[in-house]
């Protein structure tokens, strides 16, 4: 069973300690059912779940106590300022109809797997799995580069390293289409074609690549050799490989876009940078 803890916290500057430890908590708890999301609704937070953890009230205590020291500054951020500048998943919701949680406070709010999104009941199980390998690796990776360039440049590797496994599992896989389905979901979602400035993000980010090549290789093949990185490629790419043998290619993208999505929230990569490097997948 699932316990799933909101961390609402609405200083983000102070997100990725969190992060920090709670990643720090479950090694040293050797815990492996584990994964975070970063997300918006009730006010910025950090959704953290485990699995099967012996004694609930305990390991609140210990999460609580571990956490008291980052969530201690005051904020004067209300729910109509918050919601007035937050893209909300592209959708218009009325304000009175959104929910609202107090700073510095952990809320225990069950988790609802979305098990179609993943590829059916299945494979939610195997999803489970790649959310935790994708936690470990991205606290690892926000841990040692902080700056907002390298992780777009390592984002991108990890792709190209997994279209390369990719193209020899599915005969049918279309690197250019995948790239093409993603960026059109996000101009759909988010009307980006008709926003300068994301379509200004995605030139400086084409030509930061095309400028800095040689320094993007070497931090690709250095980020790309840690051990949670690899780890996560393979089990990404084998889980991809069956869902698109087993139900199609089509329910395979989908699942590797909903898996790559989620790694690069964990990473904090936001979504017009994110939109980028699809665009940049394909033509490079």
């Amino acid at each position: 069973m699932w316990s799933s803890y909101h961390i609402f916290c609405h200083h983000k500057s102070v997100h990725e300690e969190i992060i920090h430890k709670i990643y720090r908590f479950m090694m040293e708890y050797k815990q492996k059912k584990w994964f975070f999301i970063r997300y918006w609704e009730g006010g910025p937070h950090i959704r953290f779940r485990v699995k099967n953890i012996e004694n609930e009230s305990l390991f609140f205590q210990k999460l609580s106590s571990i956490l008291s020291d980052l969530l201690m500054e005051e904020s004067s951020l209300t729910k109509e300022e918050y919601y007035r500048g937050n893209k909300l998943d592209g959708e218009y919701i009325p304000i009175e109809k959104l929910s609202w949680y107090a700073n510095n406070t952990i809320q225990k709010i069950a988790y609802e797997p979305e098990i179609e999104r993943y590829g059916g009941h299945r494979w939610i199980g195997e999803a489970e799995m790649i959310f935790n390998k994708s936690s470990i690796m991205a606290s690892e990776l926000i841990s040692e580069y902080k700056g907002l360039s390298y992780r777009l440049y390592i984002f991108l590797g990890m792709y190209l390293r997994i279209f390369n496994i990719l193209r020899k599992k599915i005969n049918e896989f279309d690197v250019h289409m995948y790239s093409k389905t993603c960026s059109d979901y996000w101009e759909n979602k988010y009307g980006i074609k008709n926003i300068g400035y994301f379509q200004d993000v995605s030139r400086r980010l084409e030509n930061s690549y095309v400028n800095n090549r040689v320094e993007f290789d070497y931090l690709m093949e250095k980020s790309l050799s840690i051990s949670s990185c690899q780890i996560y490629i393979n089990q990404l790419t084998k889980i991809i490989g069956d869902i698109s043998n087993y139900t199609g290619e089509k329910i395979g993208r989908s699942v590797l876009f909903s898996q790559m999505h989620m790694t690069a929230n964990r990473m904090g990569i936001p979504i017009e940078y994110e939109y980028s490097i699809y665009r940049m997948l394909g033509v490079i």
